[in-house]
């Protein structure tokens, strides 16, 4: 629980790293690309969570889908955290799915988290038009 509260916290409300322009990222070659190039659909990173010499759970993000809503490109994406069975005093299992826009804003946040053996989700809905966050 801690650690989603503190991926939360740090990623959704701090303030946006890009400006809310089309984005321009030099390649090594210095030829310049759209945030298209960043995110593929299909693409699948997985990080493996070690702790000294102890590998304690993995992390698996996703790109999911490129979609177009209300004029605007939203690629969907979802992250798989969980910790390994045999890791004595650690049990995390969450799936954060993330609807993220050009300008990399999160358009809408789902966490699910399973506590106790028992799922919950709360799901956020962002309005940058009125300065709005909107909680379920």
């Amino acid at each position: 629980m801690f650690f989603a509260v503190l991926f939360l916290i740090f990623f959704l409300f701090h303030p946006p790293v890009f400006p809310t322009t089309k984005q321009i990222i030099p390649t090594k070659v210095g030829v310049e690309s759209s945030i298209d190039s960043v995110f593929h659909v299909g693409e699948e990173l997985v990080y493996n969570v070690s702790y000294l010499y102890f590998d304690i759970g993995q992390i698996r993000i996703k790109v999911r889908d490129k979609v177009k809503h209300n004029g605007n490109i939203i690629y969907k994406t979802i992250a798989y955290i969980d910790s390994y069975e045999n890791v004595p005093f650690v049990n995390l299992h969450a799936i954060f799915e993330s609807d993220i826009d050009t300008s990399l804003n999160p358009v809408k946040f789902t966490a699910k988290q399973k506590e106790n053996g028992t799922w919950s989700s709360t799901i956020y809905t962002f309005d940058y038009n009125q300065n709005f966050m909107f909680v379920d």
